[in-house]
């Protein structure tokens, strides 16, 4: 995917081609890449969103976090880091709601996009039981 390879956001090379439904693409169009200080503006926006989320969640404001992991912003989420840190937030979020199946089953998505993750020290039992669940369940 061309966006892929250049390190941006679908909805970012949409935005700058003019583009309303990225599922309709015609091969072989010439199509403009956003300049890097647009690409470093769309990466601070997730960072910015990603800390809102984490600000809300450390806030125990869990309702708040949750509906904040469903900004517009990251449906175009290509990073696989930035993606991983989101499912990570939104485990945690779960565990905090007592939703164990899909706190393991974010904590999962999280681990398979960068395995080598790892929870911040100290974290919760609870947490750490359904991260390491998860990280059982990614091997097989």
């Amino acid at each position: 995917m061309l966006a892929t390879r250049y390190g941006i956001p679908v909805e970012a090379l949409a935005e700058a081609n003019g583009i309303i439904d990225v599922d309709l693409i015609v091969a072989g169009k010439t199509l403009r890449i956003p300049p890097p200080a647009r690409r470093a503006a769309i990466a601070s926006s997730l960072s910015v969103a990603l800390s809102r989320v984490e600000r809300l969640y450390r806030d125990a404001r869990f309702h708040d976090a949750l509906a904040a992991t469903g900004a517009q912003v990251f449906d175009s989420l290509d990073d696989p880091a930035l993606r991983a840190q989101l499912e990570l937030l939104r485990g945690k979020i779960q565990t905090a709601f007592g939703d164990s199946e899909r706190a393991v089953r974010h904590f999962r998505t999280a681990v398979e996009l960068a395995p080598e993750l790892e929870l911040p020290s100290p974290t919760s039992p609870k947490i750490a039981a359904h991260f390491q669940a998860a990280r059982i369940a990614a091997r097989r």
